[in-house]
């Protein structure tokens, strides 16, 4: 979580879900080069040739596009006093709200696993996967509860008794 002086707090992709999809593009690139081998091999193909010089750049490109997304995870969720808005999530459903519209914020389990899951009052919802935020998804449920109870003038009873 990232919060900016304008009190915008940002959560971004776990590293370990980045971690996941290296994992997957490591495997892919490691069976294509396989096929590379096993064809240079069969048809006798020089150690300069084309194909070879396209999975390396393959190669290349995969290992920087990891290194930007393992230094500069995406962002999920923008959390305001205002509202909340979701980035660079798919099916997630409705993607930004101001806090007077939600009428509350659970943790269930959906089809995908577990989500967090924002309830609009014209019944539409919001839903963030677990996974994508880690660790963190305690923290942003617990701010998104924390937000929304500003937005309706809740206070804590020790706050309001001082």
């Amino acid at each position: 979580m990232t919060t900016t002086p304008a009190g915008v707090s940002t959560y971004r992709w776990s590293r370990v879900f980045v971690l996941r999809i290296a994992g997957l593009l490591a495997m892919g690139l490691g069976v294509i080069w396989l096929v590379l081998v096993v064809a240079s091999a069969r048809l006798s193909w020089g150690a300069d040739s084309t194909a070879a010089r396209i999975c390396g750049l393959l190669t290349v490109g995969a290992i920087a596009v990891l290194g930007v997304l393992m230094l500069h995870p995406p962002r999920v969720l923008e959390l305001s006093s205002a509202g909340y808005r979701l980035r660079h999530l798919r099916g997630g459903g409705v993607a930004a709200a101001d806090w007077s519209r939600v009428e509350s914020v659970d943790t269930r389990e959906v089809p995908d696993g577990r989500a967090i899951v924002v309830q609009l009052s014209d019944s539409r919802t919001s839903t963030v996967p677990v996974m994508l935020l880690g660790a963190r998804s305690v923290e942003a449920q617990r701010e998104m509860h924390e937000r929304l109870n500003a937005a309706y003038g809740y206070r804590r009873l020790r706050q309001a008794a001082s």
